[in-house]
């Protein structure tokens, strides 16, 4: 029988140990927080992650939502990567990231965000066209008024997720991206999907990033920042967006992170929300930091990211005609 640590005593712990102790005997979970050392979770020890080496494990199993975090402390702490076990980690995802990487070196991507601005007409030309675009959310909505389909689709909102299940997992044709944390709620990634480590900080302390690791992205609050990483990953070397009005119109009933949904005058369709459906405060201060701070990545490797959307608040990235672009 294998041994195996459980790294990560949290909420997500207990299942993680029903899991594992079909596989093997699970000698003890090792946690960050000190406050738990010397414990016991279902019968388990939990003990300080410099144990680890010592108890020897055949393998570690990241039990915890911090998977990349984790990662790359039992790196750095001498274990064997081909040991670390999770998801994100797993060859099968491997794989998808190591395909995509360079993919579409020197081509051009369309963003398409789901504001007001954006119209099937304009869909239909993408798909006219045979251009590629990254899409997201309830981009799903126009499917029944347009024959474009996103290249890649992309959901990383954790109530978009959790609202919408059926919907998502319903999408096929295209390869999905989705954050490792969405896993309780979208289940096993099917062959379609790859997974990836959210960063996500709290907003008062926002310093914006960008990531060229394929398991790592980091937050700007929105999903096309997301996405942007992704396909400098990818190789585009114009990225364009349009459906980025960069602007809301916030309902009242709110706990003041969460929004209750009113009446749908955010998106490009009216049934975008239902009526006291949730959704997250947008912090587009935030936003527009981490979009300077993208502009200047792509600056320095010789990329374009230019605002094609028909009405739009960004100031950011340089505007320029939608229909121009297919003369």
């Amino acid at each position: 029988m294998i041994r195996l640590v459980l790294f990560g005593a949290g909420m997500t712990a207990p299942a993680f140990i029903e899991a594992a102790r079909k596989r093997g005997d699970v000698i003890a979970v090792a946690d960050n927080d000190s406050s738990k050392w010397n414990q016991m979770i279902h019968g388990i020890p939990i003990t300080p992650p410099t144990e680890i080496p010592k108890l020897e494990p055949d393998e570690v199993i990241i039990s915890s939502t911090a998977t990349y975090p984790i990662y790359q402390q039992l790196l750095e702490m001498g274990i064997d990567e081909n040991r670390i076990k999770a998801p994100l980690l797993s060859l099968q995802n491997r794989k998808k990231w190591a395909d995509l990487s360079g993919a579409h070196k020197g081509k051009r991507l369309f963003i398409v965000g789901n504001g007001p601005s954006l119209t099937t007409a304009d869909l239909d030309r993408l798909h006219q066209q045979k251009e590629l675009a990254f899409a997201f959310n309830k981009i799903y909505l126009t499917f029944s008024d347009t024959q474009f389909r996103p290249s890649y689709y992309l959901v990383d909102d954790n109530l978009v997720a959790q609202h919408n299940t059926e919907e998502i997992h319903a999408l096929s044709g295209f390869p999905k991206f989705f954050p490792d944390y969405l896993l309780p709620v979208l289940g096993e990634p099917d062959s379609e999907s790859a997974l990836f480590y959210y960063d996500v900080p709290k907003p008062d302390q926002y310093q914006p990033r960008f990531s060229f690791d394929p398991f790592l992205i980091h937050s700007g609050f929105t999903c096309t920042y997301s996405a942007l990483q992704i396909a400098m990953q990818m190789g585009f070397d114009t990225i364009i967006f349009i459906g980025l009005d960069f602007s809301f119109i916030l309902p009242e009933r709110t706990d003041g992170e969460v929004f209750t949904n009113e009446k749908e005058i955010n998106h490009f369709s009216p049934n975008y929300r239902k009526p006291g459906e949730t959704w997250n405060r947008p912090y587009l201060e935030q936003t527009r930091e981490a979009y300077l701070f993208a502009k200047r990545i792509a600056e320095e490797r010789g990329v374009r990211i230019l605002n094609a959307s028909r009405s739009t608040q960004l100031d950011v990235f340089p505007r320029v005609d939608f229909d121009s672009l297919f003369v």
